[in-house]
């Protein structure tokens, strides 16, 4: 029997170069050949008696997954078939009877992979079949092997048991602050990764830093490392978070959206990680509104996120380092407050654009130093220099004491 002809695409869905997140498509001929038998997933619980116990166990079954959410008909069934079929590591999932166009099943990919950040052993790329102008077949990178995945979920649990042990007794807000430090603490930002790929040098550095294998275990991760691993342990705990991919600084980036109280709030923590010499993590992007997140993140995924209400747990407004209105007694009562809990900065955040206007207004003509008076009285401190900084698009200001 003659068999048909059939394309074939590979679909790079996600190629992280200084996080910059780029689709690319390549098409060939070959022919087709006889795709494997698939169950179908529960909407609610993984059902296979296939799955090895050891990956069953490590997938969270309680956790909300949004993107999935998202999904309706075709593309819903299409999106339980791919998680059963990486979870059995099937070489070639068949979708044929779904008849989804490319840009379908990248849409459809991307909401799995967002969904799921304890699946790393699933590349940024699969490849698809078509047989005549329906997509037949999808095969998903694997990037390791059974073994090799079995150990390094072992080495994963173990490190994510320990976090959630040290958080027992804490309230959701506590949980998720200290998901960020942990994070920010454990983690150094592997600019090398980035820069091999930009080189076109790849090596399995590049995959490591973009999931939680390389973030939790690795200690090195780029921003999808981080923001996986962000979203895997606050899942874990039991709080909605979201893993987000667009533009930020001109890059492309990934975030996290976290629910707390029933709200949702904005967090980066890639970029409260420091680069620089001096190892002081900053909150300037820790459970922000819609407002202040929309101000430096574009998002570019393929369904509707919901929207940052939340205002209460923003990290300066929750602590007291929030400057509603330009008040210099205020601002003397935010640096004393500071250098009391232990800081030998200050990083407070500005209620709007005029709030910070004031506060340069008061650079310039030095009576920004009332505002250490307090500092003087209270701590014997004296502020002759004023060394500051600003985050733009936060509006959080920065003052070395």
């Amino acid at each position: 029997m003659r068999k048909q002809k059939t394309n074939h695409v590979i679909i790079v869905l996600l190629s992280l170069a200084a996080c910059l997140l780029i689709a690319a498509f390549i098409i060939k001929h070959i022919e087709e050949k006889g795709g494997g038998v698939f169950k179908e997933s529960s909407s609610k619980k993984l059902r296979s008696a296939d799955i090895e116990p050891f990956i069953s166990e490590f997938i969270n079954q309680d956790a909300f997954r949004y993107a999935g959410s998202m999904l309706s008909g075709s593309e819903k069934s299409v999106y339980d078939k791919l998680l059963l079929g990486v979870l059995l590591q099937e070489k070639k999932i068949d979708i044929k009877e779904y008849k989804l166009k490319i840009e379908e099943l990248r849409n459809v990919y991307a909401c799995l992979r967002n969904d799921y950040p304890e699946i790393f052993w699933i590349g940024n790329d699969c490849e698809i079949y078509y047989s005549g102008k329906i997509i037949s077949e999808c095969l998903p990178t694997y990037l390791y092997d059974k073994d090799t995945i079995r150990t390094m979920i072992s080495d994963v649990t173990q490190v994510k048991n320990r976090i959630i042990s040290d958080t027992q007794g804490m309230n959701d807000y506590q949980k998720a602050m200290y998901i960020f430090e942990y994070i920010i603490d454990t983690t150094v930002y592997d600019s090398q990764a980035i820069s091999s790929h930009e080189k076109g040098v790849e090596d399995i550095s590049i995959e490591y830093a973009r999931n939680v294998y390389g973030t939790l275990i690795k200690k090195r991760a780029i921003c999808e490392g981080y923001s996986k691993t962000y979203q895997y342990l606050a899942q874990s705990m039991g709080i909605d978070c979201l893993y987000i991919t667009g533009v930020s600084k001109n890059q492309g980036h990934a975030w996290n959206y976290v629910k707390l109280d029933g709200e949702w709030y904005g967090l980066d923590v890639t970029w409260c990680d420091p680069q620089g010499s001096k190892n002081i993590k900053s909150f300037a992007y820790c459970m922000l509104d819609e407002k202040a997140m929309k101000a430096g993140h574009e998002s570019d995924v393929p369904y509707k996120l919901p929207e940052c209400k939340g205002e209460r747990y923003n990290y300066y407004t929750y602590n007291g380092f929030a400057l509603s209105s330009f008040s210099k007694p205020q601002l003397s009562d935010i640096i004393v407050k500071a250098y009391g809990e232990g800081y030998h900065f200050v990083e407070f955040r500005c209620g709007s654009r005029a709030v910070y206007e004031s506060f340069v207004k008061a650079v310039n003509d030095n009576t920004i130093f009332e505002c250490f008076d307090g500092l003087r009285r209270t701590y014997g401190v004296t502020v002759d220099f004023l060394n500051y900084g600003l985050i733009e698009d936060a509006l959080v200001v920065r003052i070395e004491l």
